[in-house]
């Protein structure tokens, strides 16, 4: 028999039948018509060459070859029924690996109270942080190498789906006891001390910092660039370099630094995760991005 005349219907009919043992029953179950029911039955005859029922007082008897068919039919009916529910995550009961790729300071302000949650939630899932690798972010999230990039706007693939975690603001730092902090940060003040800027693999090593300083006729100098924010204290606490830092980092911080505002306008930015639309319905990746919400919007 070529199983392209298959029908999957023909075989939940059958299913009914074999349950039932009855037309009347059976359609009723189906929802729909004894006479169409009996239509579905005359084709199943068709295609498998045997009556599969016979008449009795009582109802149906089944033949041999229908309840030599009965178990498989009712396998194949049910793994049926189970492809097209909507899947479950029970995530004390799940297992498995979720893949972030992200900075480092993301990785502080995010990936650390995650991790902290998956402990208690799903213990039995594991947390891969990787490198923030902007060029093959959309292949990597393509092939499930990763399941989220954490990053700015600027830096999602156009063709991710992605959701705004929180907005950032920039803050001035500087160790406790900086001379900067006896007298008014004006940007006469804020220029005087030499400054560590933080400069990611490639990037310029320039921000928007002195692009606002630009707009207003002003330029800092540049003293160190470091490849990461969390080498920021060890540089700051021995030094009167300055430096100017996401706010929600300088809170992991505070035992190092000290806090003061930028006296100039430098724009906020938001802070996003980007994924790929293959996992956009899938309930496991939908539960990580609640927590990842969830942990954002209560920091």
């Amino acid at each position: 028999m070529d199983i392209r005349k298959l029908d999957l219907n023909l075989l939940v009919a059958l299913d009914s039948l074999l349950d039932e043992r009855n037309v009347t029953r059976a359609a009723a179950r189906l929802a729909m018509s004894q006479p169409a029911l009996s239509g579905t039955l005359g084709r199943l005859r068709d295609l498998l060459g045997d009556p599969l029922f016979v008449r009795a007082q009582r109802g149906l008897v089944p033949t041999p070859r229908a309840l030599e068919m009965a178990g498989a039919v009712k396998r194949i009916v049910h793994d049926a029924q189970d492809l097209l529910r909507p899947s479950s995550f029970v995530p004390r009961a799940a297992t498995g690996k979720f893949a972030i790729a992200t900075t480092d300071y993301m990785q502080t302000t995010l990936v650390v109270p995650l991790l902290a949650h998956l402990r208690k939630a799903a213990p039995g899932l594991t947390l891969a942080v990787r490198s923030l690798e902007l060029s093959d972010i959309p292949d990597r999230l393509a092939r499930g190498d990763l399941d989220l990039g954490i990053t700015i706007p600027e830096f999602a693939p156009h063709e991710m789906l992605s959701r705004t975690l929180y907005r950032e603001r920039y803050v001035g730092a500087a160790r406790k006891r900086h001379p900067i902090f006896r007298g008014r940060i004006d940007v006469e003040t804020f220029c005087l001390y030499p400054h560590a800027l933080v400069v990611p693999r490639g990037g310029p090593v320039r921000g928007p910092v002195d692009d606002a300083l630009a707009a207003i006729n002003a330029r800092r100098t540049v003293a160190i660039s470091v490849p990461s924010f969390l080498i920021l204290p060890h540089v700051l606490r021995s030094t009167d370099l300055v430096t100017v830092i996401p706010a929600r980092l300088l809170e992991h911080m505070r035992h190092d630094l000290a806090a003061f505002e930028i006296p100039v306008a430098v724009p906020e930015f938001n802070v996003i995760a980007a994924w790929h639309p293959r996992v956009q319905n899938d309930p496991r990746h939908r539960w990580l991005r609640k927590s990842l919400m969830d942990i954002a919007q209560a920091a």
